[in-house]
């Protein structure tokens, strides 16, 4: 396995950037969300052992992105496992840790996946985390 890394400095508060990962109503506007998608489903149960269920309309059929929330440490660490069955069938463990620094926040995100998987992950989760920046 191989470790995706990414950090992204955000100019908002820890407690803000960190609500928005389990905010039901604006979620679907980044997380997941490609230019080309259409959000079709967004549910969320924000608490330890809940799940989320994230579907796209692409091109190629509706995507499901599933998973459990395995902690939740409100602002500073999100932990959950992640899974789109239509690409691969095995599930990975994500890591959110977010730290107040002057004038905002960062954010590390960290997950292990298969060397197939580490370039598009990588830069996925960068145009994820631009678009939350975006978003806030």
């Amino acid at each position: 396995m191989h470790r995706v890394n990414v950090t992204h400095y955000f100019p908002f508060p820890a407690e803000k950037v960190f609500r928005a990962w389990l905010d039901q109503d604006t979620v679907g506007e980044w997380l997941f969300a490609t230019p080309e998608g259409e959000m079709v489903e967004v549910a969320l149960n924000p608490k330890v052992g809940g799940s989320y269920r994230i579907v796209e309309r692409r091109e190629d059929g509706d995507i499901l992105h599933t998973g459990t929330y395995e902690r939740i440490d409100p602002p500073h660490e999100l932990e959950f496992s992640f899974s789109v069955p239509h690409y691969d069938p095995g599930s990975v463990h994500v890591r959110i840790q977010i730290v107040n620094v002057p004038g905002g926040c960062n954010l590390t995100l960290t997950h292990e996946v298969e060397e197939q998987w580490l370039k598009p992950s990588t830069h996925g989760w960068q145009t994820m985390l631009s678009n939350l920046e975006a978003t806030l």
